[in-house]
Protein backbone atom coordinates (compact mmCIF):
# COMPACT_ATOMS: atom_id res chain seq x y z
CA UNK A 1 0.00 0.00 0.00
CA UNK A 2 1.35 3.49 -1.27
CA UNK A 3 1.83 6.39 1.28
CA UNK A 4 -1.55 8.22 0.16
CA UNK A 5 -3.66 5.32 0.93
CA UNK A 6 -2.26 4.67 4.18
CA UNK A 7 -2.14 8.27 5.11
CA UNK A 8 -6.09 8.28 3.52
CA UNK A 9 -6.79 4.99 5.78
CA UNK A 10 -5.31 6.97 9.00
CA UNK A 11 -7.63 9.54 7.97
CA UNK A 12 -10.82 7.76 7.57
CA UNK A 13 -10.09 5.93 10.85
CA UNK A 14 -9.70 9.07 12.54
CA UNK A 15 -12.67 10.71 11.22
CA UNK A 16 -15.21 7.87 11.78
CA UNK A 17 -13.21 6.26 15.77
CA UNK A 18 -16.45 3.80 16.16
CA UNK A 19 -15.57 1.91 12.63
CA UNK A 20 -12.18 2.16 12.51
CA UNK A 21 -11.99 -1.13 13.11
CA UNK A 22 -13.86 -2.40 10.45
CA UNK A 23 -12.79 -0.25 7.65
CA UNK A 24 -10.59 -3.06 5.81
CA UNK A 25 -13.55 -5.43 6.20
CA UNK A 26 -16.12 -6.04 8.23
CA UNK A 27 -19.83 -5.36 9.82
CA UNK A 28 -20.08 -2.29 11.07
CA UNK A 29 -22.59 0.68 12.00
CA UNK A 30 -23.24 3.99 9.64
CA UNK A 31 -22.59 7.11 12.13
CA UNK A 32 -23.03 10.82 11.61
CA UNK A 33 -19.08 10.18 11.28
CA UNK A 34 -18.72 8.02 8.53
CA UNK A 35 -17.90 8.35 5.25
CA UNK A 36 -20.55 6.72 3.60
CA UNK A 37 -22.83 8.43 5.36
CA UNK A 38 -25.18 10.00 2.65
CA UNK A 39 -23.62 8.22 -0.18
CA UNK A 40 -25.81 5.53 -1.95
CA UNK A 41 -25.43 1.76 -1.71
CA UNK A 42 -24.29 0.61 -4.97
CA UNK A 43 -26.31 -2.69 -4.56
CA UNK A 44 -29.90 -0.77 -3.84
CA UNK A 45 -29.17 2.75 -4.92
CA UNK A 46 -30.77 3.57 -1.45
CA UNK A 47 -28.85 6.15 0.68
CA UNK A 48 -26.93 5.41 3.70
CA UNK A 49 -28.75 6.60 7.36
CA UNK A 50 -27.35 7.11 10.74
CA UNK A 51 -27.84 3.56 12.12
CA UNK A 52 -27.98 1.64 8.91
CA UNK A 53 -25.45 -1.52 9.28
CA UNK A 54 -23.50 -2.10 6.93
CA UNK A 55 -20.63 -4.80 5.62
CA UNK A 56 -17.66 -3.29 4.63
CA UNK A 57 -15.66 -4.82 1.61
CA UNK A 58 -11.76 -5.24 2.04
CA UNK A 59 -11.41 -3.06 -1.03
CA UNK A 60 -13.56 -0.48 0.90
CA UNK A 61 -16.78 -0.59 -0.55
CA UNK A 62 -19.91 -0.58 1.73
CA UNK A 63 -22.72 -2.44 1.43
CA UNK A 64 -26.55 -2.52 3.64
CA UNK A 65 -26.16 -5.39 5.97
CA UNK A 66 -29.94 -5.18 7.31
CA UNK A 67 -33.07 -7.58 6.49
CA UNK A 68 -34.57 -4.09 5.53
CA UNK A 69 -33.38 -3.87 2.73
CA UNK A 70 -32.74 -6.59 0.13
CA UNK A 71 -29.07 -5.75 -1.05
CA UNK A 72 -27.65 -7.27 1.82
CA UNK A 73 -28.86 -10.66 0.77
CA UNK A 74 -30.23 -11.33 4.61
CA UNK A 75 -33.62 -13.35 4.71
CA UNK A 76 -36.32 -11.81 6.57
CA UNK A 77 -36.54 -13.47 9.59
CA UNK A 78 -33.22 -12.66 10.69
CA UNK A 79 -33.93 -9.82 12.36
CA UNK A 80 -35.32 -9.59 16.02
CA UNK A 81 -37.80 -6.64 14.85
CA UNK A 82 -41.07 -7.54 12.95
CA UNK A 83 -41.79 -5.02 10.17
CA UNK A 84 -45.41 -4.47 11.11
CA UNK A 85 -44.58 -4.11 14.56
CA UNK A 86 -42.16 -1.31 13.55
CA UNK A 87 -45.05 0.28 11.29
CA UNK A 88 -47.30 0.09 14.39
CA UNK A 89 -44.88 1.74 16.54
CA UNK A 90 -44.65 4.32 14.20
CA UNK A 91 -47.96 4.98 13.87
CA UNK A 92 -48.71 5.10 17.80
CA UNK A 93 -45.94 7.95 18.16
CA UNK A 94 -47.51 9.47 15.10
CA UNK A 95 -50.90 9.61 17.00
CA UNK A 96 -49.45 10.37 20.48
CA UNK A 97 -46.89 12.91 18.90
CA UNK A 98 -49.25 14.39 15.79
CA UNK A 99 -48.25 16.46 12.88
CA UNK A 100 -49.59 19.96 12.69
CA UNK A 101 -53.04 20.06 12.18
CA UNK A 102 -54.47 19.56 8.23
CA UNK A 103 -50.71 17.90 6.97
CA UNK A 104 -51.41 15.25 4.71
CA UNK A 105 -48.79 12.48 6.36
CA UNK A 106 -48.53 8.72 4.12
CA UNK A 107 -47.08 5.81 5.16
CA UNK A 108 -45.24 4.40 1.87
CA UNK A 109 -46.12 0.61 1.67
CA UNK A 110 -44.68 -2.13 -0.71
CA UNK A 111 -45.96 -1.06 -4.15
CA UNK A 112 -45.77 2.77 -4.03
CA UNK A 113 -44.79 4.76 -6.63
CA UNK A 114 -42.28 6.59 -4.58
CA UNK A 115 -40.61 3.16 -3.53
CA UNK A 116 -40.19 2.17 -6.90
CA UNK A 117 -36.46 1.17 -8.20
CA UNK A 118 -34.37 3.16 -10.16
CA UNK A 119 -34.59 2.90 -13.94
CA UNK A 120 -32.72 4.00 -17.11
CA UNK A 121 -29.95 5.58 -14.87
CA UNK A 122 -32.50 7.89 -12.72
CA UNK A 123 -32.16 7.83 -8.81
CA UNK A 124 -34.36 6.53 -6.33
CA UNK A 125 -36.93 9.38 -5.03
CA UNK A 126 -35.87 11.28 -2.09
CA UNK A 127 -36.82 13.21 0.72
CA UNK A 128 -36.90 17.18 -0.58
CA UNK A 129 -35.17 18.05 2.56
CA UNK A 130 -32.38 15.75 4.28
CA UNK A 131 -31.95 13.76 0.55
CA UNK A 132 -32.04 10.43 1.63
CA UNK A 133 -33.59 7.72 -0.12
CA UNK A 134 -37.73 7.10 0.75
CA UNK A 135 -38.09 3.46 1.86
CA UNK A 136 -40.77 1.48 2.63
CA UNK A 137 -42.73 2.05 5.39
CA UNK A 138 -40.88 5.69 6.10
CA UNK A 139 -43.78 8.19 6.71
CA UNK A 140 -44.02 11.42 4.68
CA UNK A 141 -45.88 14.37 3.91
CA UNK A 142 -46.61 13.68 0.19
CA UNK A 143 -46.68 16.88 -2.12
CA UNK A 144 -47.50 19.78 0.13
CA UNK A 145 -48.77 21.78 -2.95
CA UNK A 146 -51.40 19.07 -4.01
CA UNK A 147 -52.32 16.61 -1.54
CA UNK A 148 -55.44 16.22 -2.82
CA UNK A 149 -53.74 14.85 -6.01
CA UNK A 150 -50.51 15.09 -6.21
CA UNK A 151 -48.83 16.16 -9.08
CA UNK A 152 -45.07 17.15 -8.11
CA UNK A 153 -44.02 14.26 -6.26
CA UNK A 154 -42.29 15.85 -3.15
CA UNK A 155 -41.65 14.04 0.12
CA UNK A 156 -40.87 15.22 3.11
CA UNK A 157 -40.09 12.49 5.78
CA UNK A 158 -42.24 12.84 8.92
CA UNK A 159 -40.73 10.40 10.79
CA UNK A 160 -39.78 10.75 14.13
CA UNK A 161 -39.29 6.79 15.21
CA UNK A 162 -36.28 6.87 12.56
CA UNK A 163 -35.31 10.78 13.42
CA UNK A 164 -36.33 11.62 10.03
CA UNK A 165 -38.56 14.77 11.33
CA UNK A 166 -37.14 16.67 8.36
CA UNK A 167 -40.64 17.96 8.05
CA UNK A 168 -40.83 19.69 11.77
CA UNK A 169 -36.90 20.76 11.41
CA UNK A 170 -38.18 22.50 8.13
CA UNK A 171 -41.40 23.57 8.96
CA UNK A 172 -40.76 24.23 12.95
CA UNK A 173 -43.01 27.44 12.86
CA UNK A 174 -45.14 26.40 10.41
CA UNK A 175 -44.67 29.65 8.43
CA UNK A 176 -43.74 27.81 5.57
CA UNK A 177 -46.65 27.76 3.24
CA UNK A 178 -44.89 26.83 0.05
CA UNK A 179 -43.93 23.43 -1.94
CA UNK A 180 -39.85 23.34 -1.41
CA UNK A 181 -39.96 22.43 -4.62
CA UNK A 182 -42.41 24.11 -6.73
CA UNK A 183 -42.49 27.31 -4.46
CA UNK A 184 -46.46 26.82 -4.78
CA UNK A 185 -48.42 27.94 -1.99
CA UNK A 186 -49.50 24.90 -0.25
CA UNK A 187 -53.07 24.00 0.51
CA UNK A 188 -53.08 23.41 4.13
CA UNK A 189 -51.25 25.60 6.91
CA UNK A 190 -51.84 26.83 10.16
Amino acid sequence: MNEKALFDEGLNAAKDPSNSAYLKGGAAITSLDSSWLHTECERCNHSFRNGDPVFIETDGKVYHNSTRLACSGKQEGESNFNPEDILEFNLGIVTTYPPPANIPIEVLREGHTLLAPPLAGLKRHKCAICGHTLRQNDIVVLCPCHPESPKCFVSIHWDPFKGLNCWGEWNSNQDQLYCPATSSLVKYGR
